[in-house]
């Protein structure tokens, strides 16, 4: 109210002249009106000081003083006097003046009612009798002589859309330019852009002086101009009539007016506007899309605070338009979710701006390009379909153009894209599948023979569908399929691998999975590759089928869960965790995989796979993270444990799973025990409150009983139930066996470590002790049975059995026959060693047979070779049949060189062995043998052979860094094993950047010239030509020189500068028919590393590059100048890519 133009006037009128008995009709009429009171004017000379009266049905009337004079206290003392004077009763009263009253002026004014025995119960002043003379039109036109007809300026733009009450985000540039420009100005926008909103938050300013035009009549302008007196004139949406700026600035000559025009016009009438204004360039302000980040904020403010999904939804459809996105937030606040949804209040916002821009039906030509998806369509198959001219055709895409809503695809000449991605499903939705209105199937068919990538068209059916489209399903099914079946040709089948691919086509399967159950039902029967590849929406559609799916591919998946987010069981266990608590999805998942397992299990199927799907049932807290609103660059993570509720109803769940345990034996109890410990101490995130957290552990020592009832017969869980329970439940009790306690000791987290390792140690003396005097078999079994039992519950540490066996076999006058008793049993090999060792060393009779039986058993060759190739006394024989499978214990063989427990024979013989990648390893070894890089002179003419041969045959096999580490030491080592690299074909040049580095730096100039002449003509050795080349000209003229036909002669080039010596290099390049793009191009190599944006790499490349573009030196200025113009040519490239992303996501 208080920023219409109408409550100014009436503020001035006031202030004005005014008829005293018109304005004392006029106060007890307005008290009535809008005070309901019965109030009543008294008119005449013998009113007994009132001037109107408000009846008062306990007493007396109570006397109205009103005045226009500025004497308000005098006039108050008189009339009260003079009301006492004529018998008047009441002590009480009210003031009504035109006149504005600071608080002090009030408080006199209740202290003279005071002095004369009165109680002042009002004061009306000016602002009072204002703001109710503003909705009285009949007292507006009689005291003040106004109409009430609005000003043609207004504080309110003539806008459909929601005006902001927050502060605008993300146009602190446009403010600062409104605030320092001046003169006739140009504010450019696309529909959308909020050009409007920003011009209102300035008009509030009442600093600002800024009026909106919001009539088109020049008289009333003129008497508003003269009226208000406004320094600056808004004219919004400008373009619309051009002639009408012309005719303002007219008004402003011939009127005198000294006001400035702020006009607003969409991108592509940014020229004509601006001819119209006279405004200078530097008096033109664009206002750009936001950032998905900053139209997430603004949605956020309008009051949508709880709904991700709404806000990404509204983001999404905003596309960097902020005005758009408060419209659809406006929608949103009222409830009209649905039009959110389905894309019809955004349909409606580009049709109202767009309808006047073209000739014919802007969405029905929309839409013919939305059906390309990302991809786009072809002008000319638009053009013919739409039987439009090709000139009507440029014209309407250039009006569309200027409103943001098309954009070219950059690597498809004449091809358009609409966008956002939420516009194009809704177009394509409303005009080729909306019944009868919809246009002929024939444009539909000749359009989709002309898409030019049919994935991203069925990508778009995909999402129409989704937006309540009525799309065939043969129309996305058939291609569908025919993708899928493409697919198979390189999706591994079985079993499951690291997966990481996300194709089009994969993407499109999933998307479609997500509509609905039928769909998911669909792909599980047309999907013929592992289902873990897209198994989130189905988990999300159709859990009963693809839980069995998922449990059968995880047969023989040995991947860890923490690593390997796509193993079939880790997408169940996150399928568990990421349902929202509170909401009925935890119940409801964990019952469908309890059951799918159950199911699965009863098909005697693998158990530990089934018992590991079903304890995910019990898991009692969630795990989840959400992108934060926006472009989702910021996570928010979640954890904690479930509702009370729903954790009481888990253990109906457990019940279930240990009447499973009573039919179906338990393989592994590392889960049963893990899912004991999260009930027994639940301190997962922030953990529960007191009385949850007392639940749980209540009902974490039901399922330790229930663990120990199934579980009596081992020894093993009970052990491991005992170290769990243990540590805070100490009455808890557990009886286990004695010795296993000894062998795998309970660690006490409080103790001293060093003290605990030394306590455990002189108890397994103890126990071998005691077990020394048994029967070999009868302790071994024992053993046996204790690991065995341990490795069920996962438990790899404390572990004192290979301590226990060194004591044993140092206590047994016949270590070998402990190692026959333990030769064929499932022990450890470990636990084996210390026996043969021992009867090795004191020289027990059959040392040498117990040798060779270890040739027999796969997991007792590695002690074979050890002993053997250690012991001088063992037959030929013997050590032949070790080195015949040294190959296979590189790293035995690498620790008995490490500690000198190889003769220098054996050492010879193992350096003249026929695996070679094995004697490169042992050369690489013997170099890092302390001290580091000794090799005796008996050694070094077998270890330089063997490292000149280094050339790995697997990935794991490259000891790149040691490799570099000896040559520069040895540099002619260096040089021979190059030479010899160079003449090998399978050499992969890659895997040994270090090495080949190090090596080419111990060579001389003369040196690197003669490599060069012997490198291969291969593309993969080009970086080693550079490295050659090195700051050598003469060395860089001779690679020239060769003109090879694939080896990269300009890989020399790439550096991380350009300079001075650079461009010497770019010279020669030049001289031998290089031209001066492919020279620039070069600069800077193709690999490199960055943090931020891609943009800027190239910025500060083209900057190098602009510092030599004015030089002397004609050359040089040609090769800057060309990779200034590349460098830039990327900048911008990218720097518009980032910016859309920014705006319109990652699609």
């Amino acid at each position: 109210m208080h920023f219409d133009p109408h409550y100014t006037k009436i503020l001035e009128r006031l202030n004005g002249k005014l008829n005293p008995y018109v304005f004392e009709d006029c106060v007890p009429d307005l008290l009535r009106k809008h005070d309901r009171v019965f109030a009543v004017p008294i008119r005449g000379g013998s009113d007994s000081g009132m001037d109107g009266a408000v009846a008062d049905r306990e007493g007396e009337r109570i006397p109205i003083v009103s005045t226009i004079s500025n004497d308000v206290s005098g006039n108050l003392e008189r009339n009260l006097k003079k009301y006492k004077c004529d018998g008047g009763l009441a002590r009480v009263c009210i003031v009504a003046t035109s006149r504005s009253l600071t608080p002090r002026r009030q408080q006199n004014l209740t202290e003279k009612a005071r002095e004369l025995d009165f109680t002042l119960l009002q004061i009306v002043d000016q602002s009072g009798i204002a703001a109710r003379l503003y909705h009285d039109s009949k007292w507006c036109k009689e005291l003040l002589h106004l109409t009430g007809q609005p000003s043609a300026l207004s504080v309110i733009p003539l806008t459909s859309r929601p005006l902001p009450v927050s502060n605008l985000i993300g146009r602190t540039a446009a403010r600062e330019w409104l605030r320092k420009s001046h003169g006739d100005r140009l504010l450019v926008g696309e529909p959308g852009a909020g050009k409007t909103s920003l011009l209102y938050e300035l008009a509030m300013d009442k600093e600002s002086g800024a009026l909106f035009l919001v009539d088109d009549d020049l008289g009333e302008i003129a008497n508003a101009i003269r009226d208000q007196q406004p320094k600056t004139v808004i004219v919004d949406d400008a373009h619309a009539d051009l002639e009408f700026l012309a005719k303002l600035r007219r008004l402003r000559q011939e009127i005198r007016g000294d006001f400035d025009i702020l006009a607003t016009c969409w991108n592509g009438d940014r020229d004509d506007t601006a001819k119209k204004l006279n405004a200078r360039p530097e008096n033109a302000h664009e206002l750009k899309r936001l950032s998905q980040d900053d139209v997430a904020e603004i949605v956020i403010n309008a009051g949508i605070i709880r709904n991700h999904w709404l806000v990404n939804e509204i983001v999404a459809q905003a596309g960097g338009l902020p005005g758009l996105a408060g419209t659809l937030a406006y929608f949103a606040l009222q409830g009209r979710w649905r039009d959110i949804f389905t894309g019809e209040a955004l349909a409606t916002d580009i049709a109202r701006f767009y309808k006047n821009r073209i000739s014919g039906d802007v969405s029905g030509l929309l839409a013919c390009f939305a059906l390309g998806g990302n991809s786009g369509m072809g002008k000319d198959a638009v053009s013919e379909t739409l039987r439009m001219s090709r000139h009507q055709l440029r014209q309407d895409l250039s009006n569309l153009a200027h409103g943001g809503i098309i954009a070219e695809v950059s690597n498809r000449k004449d091809f358009i894209r609409v966008r956002p991605p939420a516009l194009r499903h809704v177009l394509i939705r409303d005009v080729f599948f909306s019944g009868a209105t919809a246009l002929p199937e024939s444009c539909l068919q000749e359009l989709l023979a002309a898409v030019p990538e049919h994935i991203d068209t069925v990508r778009e059916f995909i999402h129409v569908t989704r937006r309540w489209g009525n799309v065939p399903p043969s129309l996305i099914q058939k291609p569908l399929k025919e993708f899928m079946d493409e697919m198979m040709r390189w999706i591994p089948i079985v079993p499951s691998s690291q997966f990481g691919y996300s194709t089009p086509s994969l993407i499109a399967v999933r998307e479609y999975a997500w509509l609905g159950p039928k769909e998911a039902n669909w792909v599980i029967d047309n999907f013929t590759a592992n289902l873990s590849h897209i198994a989130r929406p189905l988990l999300q559609n159709a859990p009963e089928r693809v839980i069995p799916c998922l449990l059968t591919e995880a047969i023989g998946d040995t991947r860890p869960l923490n690593s390997n987010t796509e193993h079939p069981i880790r997408l169940l266990q996150d399928w568990i965790k990421q349902a929202h608590p509170g909401t009925a999805e935890p119940l409801h998942r964990r019952a469908k995989i309890l059951q799918g397992a159950k199911s699965w299990l009863s098909s005697d199927y693998d158990s530990a796979i089934g018992y590991s799907a079903m304890l995910l049932a019990v898991l009692p807290h969630f795990d989840f993270s959400e992108n934060e609103p926006g472009s989702g660059s910021a996570i928010k993570i979640y954890s904690g444990f479930l509702i009370y509720e729903h954790l009481q109803k888990l253990q109906n769940f457990w019940e279930e799973i240990i009447e499973c345990t009573r039919v179906y034996a338990v393989s592994n109890w590392e889960e049963f025990l893990s899912t004991v410990g999260s009930w027994a101490y639940p301190f997962h995130g922030n953990g529960p409150d007191k009385n949850t957290r007392r639940m749980m552990t209540d009902f974490a020592q039901k399922m330790a009983i229930d663990v120990l009832e199934v579980a009596s017969d081992h020894v093993g869980v009970l052990h491991r139930l005992k170290a769990l329970m243990n540590r805070s439940y100490p009455d808890f009790e557990i009886v286990t066996d004695v010795a296993i306690n000894i062998l795998y000791p309970i660690e006490r987290l409080e103790n001293d470590r060093t003290k605990q390792e030394i306590m455990w140690k002189e108890d397994a003396d103890k126990l071998a002790d005691q077990w020394s005097a048994r029967e070999p078999k009868e302790i071994v079994a024992r053993l046996e049975h204790f690991e065995n039992e341990i490795s069920m519950t996962g438990r790899s540490w404390p572990r004192l059995s290979p301590y226990l066996c060194y004591r044993l076999a140092e206590k047994t006058s016949d270590p070998l026959k402990w190692f026959d008793a333990m030769r064929s049993t499932s022990l450890p090999v470990d636990t084996v060693e210390p026996f043969l060792l021992e009867a090795v060393h004191r020289g027990i009779c059959g040392w040498k047979r117990a040798l060779q039986s270890c040739f027999q058993t796969a997991k007792l060759q590695s002690i074979a070779v050890k002993l053997i190739l250690t012991q001088e006394n063992a037959s030929n024989d013997l050590k032949q049949a070790a080195l015949d499978i040294a190959g296979e214990f590189l790293g035995e063989l690498e620790l008995l060189l490490w500690s000198d427990q190889l003769s220098q024979a054996t050492i010879l013989k193992l350096f003249n062995h026929p695996n070679r990648m094995l004697v490169s390893k042992l050369a690489v070894a013997a170099w890092q043998h302390k001290p580091k890089g000794r090799i005796e002179d008996w050694l070094r003419p077998h270890w330089e052979d063997a490292v000149v041969e280094y050339s790995a045959v697997a990935r794991q096999d490259i000891d790149d860094y040691w490799l570099a580490d000896i040559f520069s030491v040895e540099s002619k080592l260096g040089a021979r094993w190059l030479e010899s690299r160079f003449k090998d074909e399978s050499f992969e040049s890659f895997w040994f950047e270090k090495s080949i580095g190090s090596a080419v730096a111990g060579l001389n100039e003369e040196l690197r010239q003669y490599f060069i002449e012997l490198i291969p003509d291969d593309y993969r050795w080009s970086s080693t030509a550079a490295a050659l080349v090195g700051d050598s000209p003469e060395s860089y003229r001779k690679l020239l020189s060769l003109s090879p036909n694939e080896l990269d002669t300009l890989a020399p080039l790439s550096r991380p500068k350009v300079n001075s010596e650079w461009f010497e290099f770019a010279k020669l390049a030049l001289e031998y028919g290089h031209t001066t793009t492919s020279i620039a191009s070069r600069a800077f190599g193709d690999s490199f590393s960055y943090s931020g944006n891609l943009s800027n790499v190239y910025k500060s490349r083209y900057e190098q590059f602009e510092t030599f573009r004015v030089n002397n030196d004609e050359l040089v200025q040609r090769i800057a100048i060309a990779g200034h113009e590349y460098f830039l040519h990327q900048y911008n490239y990218w720097h518009s890519r980032e910016a859309e992303e920014a705006v319109f996501g990652r699609e």
